[in-house]
């Protein structure tokens, strides 16, 4: 793996992309389980974030994850690790259970993400379904790109300073995104997850 590379990339800001970072067959067995679980287990997410769009979607959140994926756990120290190597600084895993590892299921007529920054400093998305709509990132230089799904690829970021949403669609669209830290730097606003988990009308970044 160009890790060489990757630091660049990372550095300047952009995306960092690692296709096939999961086997095909392994995403598919793992989109598979997500669904089979998201009608007992999902937390459904509809909302309005304040920099624009919608979010609409079903999340099976940290403890789920926990409980029922242990291959996205032990998926997720290996990402950490990758992460540090690419960041050449220190990385750790989310201290926030609930938030550290999620599955997002898009599968409603209108399924989005509206507009926002994440809160925590190193972002990794991992897809676990192909086609559908893009992730769209507003990048350094104003342009617009989209990224569009495909199984096992991941992506890493920083999702502080780059604004992104997934626009509005009808496929069925799956991810996990993976939050990462610095030891320094965990600090993770409360009304996040009330926004995330509960629906609540606190404000969203």
């Amino acid at each position: 793996m160009a890790t060489d590379n990757f630091q660049r990339v990372f550095r300047d800001g952009r995306i960092v992309r690692i296709a096939g970072f999961l086997p095909p067959e392994t995403a598919d067995q793992l989109a598979e389980r997500a669904l089979q679980l998201v009608d007992k287990h999902g937390l459904k997410r509809d909302g309005y974030p304040s920099r624009g769009g919608r979010s609409l979607h079903d999340i099976l959140d940290g403890h789920v994850v926990q409980q029922h994926f242990p291959e996205l756990v032990e998926l997720y120290s290996s990402v950490r690790a990758l992460a540090e190597e690419i960041v050449q600084k220190p990385v750790i895993l989310s201290p926030y259970l609930r938030s550290g590892v999620n599955i997002r299921v898009y599968r409603y007529t209108e399924s989005e993400d509206g507009w926002h920054y994440d809160t925590n400093p190193v972002s990794a998305l991992l897809y676990l379904t192909a086609g559908g709509q893009p992730t769209q990132f507003i990048m350094p230089d104003d342009k617009l790109l989209d990224i569009y799904p495909s199984r096992g690829l991941l992506l890493l970021f920083n999702g502080r300073n780059l604004l992104h949403h997934v626009p509005k669609g009808d496929q069925l669209r799956i991810t996990c995104p993976l939050n990462l830290y610095y030891p320094d730097d965990v600090k993770r606003p409360d009304y996040i997850d009330k926004v995330l988990f509960e629906n609540s009308d606190a404000v969203a970044r």
